[in-house]
């Protein structure tokens, strides 16, 4: 009996040493300087390099252009591209397109028409196939005309 009294002290006292000592959290790497800066998230992925988008609006229609470039290597890129507009009630799809490209690179131009006042949103989908491996990307930007 007397030995599992002891026991149980011990045990306290070692629970209570681990609980009152102090816990070290490495420096931050942050100067003063970069505090309430904004700071660029950019995905880093394993076979595409980058995709770049964008939207403009001129006379009543809207120009696409996406660009995805893949690693040295890859074997083909799909992508599908759609153009949607915001109404109350969600997003309504005004057309949608389908490429592909043997290699590591692909452009898509694309137009569709357009109103004024209106949000779009363009969203590229790129499939993208390296040494057997696949990797899929989707991006989207939004623009008011």
């Amino acid at each position: 009996m007397k030995n599992k009294k002891a026991v149980a002290i011990i045990l306290s006292f070692m629970l209570m040493t681990l609980l009152i000592s102090p816990a070290y959290a490495q420096a931050s790497t942050i100067t003063d300087s970069e505090f309430g800066t904004d700071f660029l998230i950019v995905p880093q992925w394993k076979i595409i390099d980058c995709i770049s988008q964008s939207i403009s609006f001129e006379g009543g229609t809207a120009f696409l252009y996406s660009k995805i470039i893949a690693m040295p290597g890859t074997t083909n890129i799909n992508a599908d591209f759609r153009l949607e507009y915001k109404t109350p009630s969600g997003w309504i799809i005004v057309n949608t397109w389908h490429r592909y490209a043997p290699g590591d690179l692909l452009i898509f131009y694309g137009t569709a028409m357009a109103y004024e006042g209106t949000q779009y949103r363009f969203t590229t989908t790129a499939y993208v196939i390296r040494n057997g491996v696949g990797e899929t990307v989707t991006l989207s930007i939004e623009r008011t005309y």
